[in-house]
């Protein structure tokens, strides 16, 4: 059960993406240990280590039914992230899902079958955002990093569970560094993406809206 809930959240947790013009020019592999892809990987990690609050619209699109969306259409909602430690996914309706990490906990909300699903947040690859310190070695790895003239993309695998999915980070490089979300490609090789939009940092979140208000009759583990 917890294996198959792991792979349920990686791809309902899924949000970037492809803001990059694949078609404005071809991607070029930069091998992970050279100076370039340190360098890649350094500033990727400084940044999101960096970031204290933060405040996200984010867009999602799956082919995948039920994740968010009811009937695998695109749908949008609102990121929160204060670091470490908390982040919520509220999705807008009629969506009836929520999606909440506190206390090292990951709880996936769904109000229309009232029933709350439950992981260790540490266990899922995008809770390397929670962090006190995002690093991308130990047990996270970086796979490959693909770079175009717009922007750079870092695939993340888990070290011990590799099976579980991927998640690859987009960034724009210029004028400054930036992150425009992320993108899911889960066992069955189903991309779930979701772009990232009007950011604002730094903000004074309060932190109730992590705390878990829904009472449902079924809470999962």
């Amino acid at each position: 059960m917890i294996k198959c809930l792991h792979r349920l959240v990686l791809v309902l947790l899924t949000a970037t993406v492809l803001s990059l013009n694949s078609a404005a020019s071809p991607a070029a592999e930069v091998q992970v240990n050279s100076p370039e892809g340190m360098e890649i990987i350094s500033r990727a990690e400084q940044y999101l280590s960096a970031l204290t609050t933060a405040k996200f619209k984010f867009n999602q699109s799956s082919p995948i039914k039920g994740l968010g969306n009811l009937q695998g259409e695109d749908v949008s909602g609102v990121f929160y992230l204060s670091r470490p430690g908390r982040m919520r996914f509220d999705y807008d309706p009629p969506s009836p899902i929520t999606m909440i990490a506190e206390g090292g906990k990951l709880l996936y909300i769904d109000r229309d079958l009232d029933q709350v699903s439950e992981l260790p947040v540490d266990t899922n690859l995008l809770g390397i955002f929670v962090r006190s310190q995002v690093r991308f070695s130990g047990d996270i790895v970086v796979k490959a990093i693909d770079q175009t003239d717009e922007g750079v993309t870092i695939s993340l695998i888990q070290a011990a569970n590799p099976e579980l999915g991927e998640v690859r980070l987009q960034f724009v490089q210029r004028p400054h560094f930036e992150w425009l979300g992320w993108t899911i490609i889960d066992a069955q090789l189903r991309l779930t993406k979701v772009k990232l939009s009007q950011g604002q940092f730094g903000l004074a979140i309060n932190n109730s809206i992590y705390k878990f208000k829904f009472k449902p009759k079924t809470r999962q583990k």
